[in-house]
């Protein structure tokens, strides 16, 4: 965190001219600086200001350009309060601040703020610890609507332009400023305590009813888990077609990349479920990361995991169909990606130090979104829902209207369990990496040993507390594996699982008897049962701890099935192997009749009273097939012919498939993959997590046997 800690503004009054044609802005802002300050300097990034008056006499400022920096001198009496005049000109090609973006047949003006983006709208302290309410009064077109953090108390035309007065916003940290200026449509939903509004562009009002009326159950079911009213008059979602985040969770004014809000009958079978968990997404931060705010940026992670487990939580109470647990385990960004990037040397701890506010996007990426919610989702099942879910709650009564840090939750968490957390949750947030706990059956029952995991070799590393959960015979055991070796009493003849659910961030090998035993049940369990052995082993083919022959022999046992998470884990690595190794011919051939059969079962059209996840599986599965098998690549490029007949499930395949044969060559980049492309990221910054399968030997015979 820096050590220059500047002082408090409690409240902007801002004033905006815009002119969304040509496009650039003329504002000014007052605030009341501290009693006794003799300088003040703020951020000013990219702006032109014209004077600065405190009182009604003007004072002495430096705008240091380079360091975007407006520093201003006070006067040894009380200075009353301070104006400063400004203009800002739009930065084409820049998606920060405010940035104009089509709309239509024509254009809008929308901001980004985070992480430093209020400081090029207008002068201001652009540091989350910085709270401060903003009475905002934009002027402009009388053809645009103007829409902000807080509803709009007044409008009233003036020369042929209007102006739009708006409430006060709450007390918020300035990256959480929002503005837009534009023609929208509306689809609204008025069924609960607070209205919400989703902003459309003109004449696509019905693809946001959808997004309207889930965010209206969404954010009734938060105020219900939070124990804590949403506190603001009105939420509203806005659809822009360029937005660098996805969606950003500014107070009361959502703002989406369009395909993330909208949905009609061209979309696809897996656009409503990410619209919903989207929205879920970004209104969990309206109480976790807005009401509380991190005192810095270190401390990110923690809105990001929370975000991302809170979603999953409340999807699955109000649209289980959706399946929000397999979308939390398969997305890169989840503790799918989680666990592979966090299985590389070169990981890094979930809580980074962040020292300015640019090296943020440095740390975005699935360890500090998917191995934080995960552990997060860990530290929930040992405590119990409850006691976490009153913890939470504790937190934010606490911290309210105010900002926090990492150990103020942990402290909240252990005041409601009885028994400490910080202990227990700090290695895994403050280390790099994760275990593997190996499992044998001994002369002393199960004999676990844990050590580090790495896809190139393990290594020995200071114990993790590990919140472990054993199922022998059907019978579930919870114990705190927090040293290196550890023996359970179990029978000699005892069918043992550890990790049912997937509700720890580790990785289990068992040895050749027990894995043999656990197949036995394992197709009649869950499907994330099933994932989570999948998964590991296809980690230890990778480290060459298991051998290819196994690894087929528990795909031959579960890829039987139609559970679209099994499939999905199954269909992405054997392409990624595939592709990595195309001379290996029992590779290829398990991949090509994997892919094939399962096609075959959901076929490339629609078929009534199918399943969601059908339809979400066909995309995956003909973008997959087509990656390794040129003859069905070209049959399926062909079909572009009959573009507006394609169910719309198949149009992303056929598309791309398309566009290669027309350049004639096929397209084997793995970023390019069925998951990787569609899934989509949370709010926050890009990341491009790597494809578990692209260093894989997976088909050599030297493998040793597990």
């Amino acid at each position: 965190m820096p050590s220059t800690e500047p002082p408090t503004i409690a409240e902007y009054r801002l004033r905006l001219e815009v002119d969304v044609a040509r496009p650039r802005w003329a504002g000014s802002v007052e605030f009341d600086p501290p009693v006794g300050l003799r300088s003040i300097a703020l951020d000013a990034d990219g702006l032109e200001v014209r004077s600065v008056r405190c009182g009604d006499k003007s004072t002495p400022f430096r705008l240091r350009a380079e360091e975007r920096v407006l520093e201003i001198d006070l006067p040894a009496a009380d200075p009353g309060s301070v104006r400063i005049d400004f203009e800002g000109q739009v930065v084409d090609g820049s998606l920060m601040g405010l940035y104009r973006c089509p709309q239509g047949d024509g254009q809008m003006l929308t901001t980004q703020c985070a992480p430093i983006g209020a400081g090029r709208i207008f002068p201001c302290l652009d540091r989350p610890d910085r709270r401060a309410r903003i009475l905002l009064t934009v002027i402009t077109d009388p053809a645009h609507e103007v829409v902000s953090n807080a509803p709009v108390q007044a409008t009233r035309e003036r020369a042929g332009r209007r102006e739009w007065i708006f409430a006060p916003s709450p007390s918020m940290a300035p990256y959480l400023f929002y503005l837009a200026v534009g023609v929208f449509d509306h689809a609204e939903d008025r069924s609960g305590r607070v209205p919400v509004r989703a902003l459309t562009p003109p004449g696509r009002g019905a693809a946001g009813r959808f997004a309207a009326t889930s965010a209206a159950r969404i954010l009734a079911a938060y105020e219900a888990y939070y124990g804590i009213p949403y506190p603001l008059p009105k939420l509203d979602l806005i659809a822009v077609s360029e937005q660098a985040f996805g969606a950003m969770e500014n107070w009361g004014a959502i703002c989406f990349r369009d395909m993330r809000l909208l949905v009609d009958e061209a979309s696809s079978s897996f656009a409503r479920r990410d619209v919903f968990e989207t929205i879920s997404h970004e209104v969990a931060h309206q109480w976790f990361g807005n009401l509380v705010t991190m005192e810095w940026w270190d401390d990110i992670w923690l809105n990001e995991s929370f975000a991302m487990l809170l979603e999953t939580k409340i999807t699955e109470a109000l649209a289980p169909e959706f399946e929000p647990m397999q979308e939390f385990l398969l997305r890169p960004w989840g503790m799918g990606g989680a666990l592979t990037g966090d299985s590389l040397r070169a990981t890094h701890p979930v809580r980074g130090r962040v020292h300015r506010p640019e090296e943020i996007s440095q740390i975005f990426d699935a360890i500090s979104y998917g191995k934080g919610a995960s552990v997060l989702r860990m530290l929930e099942g040992y405590l119990g829902a409850e006691r976490f879910r009153a913890g939470v709650t504790e937190y934010l009564e606490r911290f309210r209207f105010g900002n926090a840090r990492t150990e103020d939750l942990w402290a909240a968490l252990a005041r409601s369990a009885g028994r400490p957390v910080a202990p227990l949750i700090g290695p895994w947030i403050d280390r790099a990496g994760l275990p593997v706990v190996s499992a044998r059956l001994g002369a002393q029952g199960l004999e676990l040993t844990q050590q580090r995991f790495t896809f190139s070799e393990g290594e020995e590393a200071e114990p993790w507390p590990i919140p472990l959960q054993i199922d022998v015979d059907g019978e579930r055991r919870s114990l705190l594996f927090d040293q290196r070796e550890l023996s359970v009493p179990v029978g000699p003849g005892s069918t043992v699982h550890l990790n049912p659910a997937a509700l720890g961030f580790y990785r289990v090998r068992y040895d050749r008897p027990l894995l043999e035993r656990l197949l036995t049940v394992l197709p009649a369990r869950p499907p994330v049962d099933r994932w989570i052995v999948l998964n590991d082993l296809a980690a230890f083919v990778v480290a060459g701890t298991v051998d290819w022959t196994t690894y087929a022999h528990v795909v031959d046992v579960l890829g039987r099935t139609g559970d679209r998470l099994v499939v999905e884990e199954l269909l992405s690595t054997l392409t990624d192997w595939a592709l990595a190794f195309p001379l290996a011919a029992a590779l290829q051939d398990l991949a090509r009749r994997f892919l094939a059969d399962h096609l075959d079962r959901v076929g490339l059209e629609r078929r009534p009273g199918e399943r969601e996840d059908d339809g979400i599986l066909r995309e995956s599965l003909a973008f997959s097939r087509a990656r390794i098998d040129a003859g069905f690549a070209r049959d399926l490029a062909e079909r572009f012919v009959d573009w507006d007949h394609l169910d719309p499930d198949a149009r992303q395949a056929v598309a791309v498939w398309r566009a290669h044969a027309r350049r004639g060559r096929p397209a084997t980049t793995r970023s390019c993959g069925p998951r990787n492309a569609r899934r989509r990221r949370p709010s926050g910054c890009a990341s491009n997590a790597p494809s578990r399968g692209a260093a894989s030997p997976a088909c050599s015979d030297a493998r040793s046997s597990s």
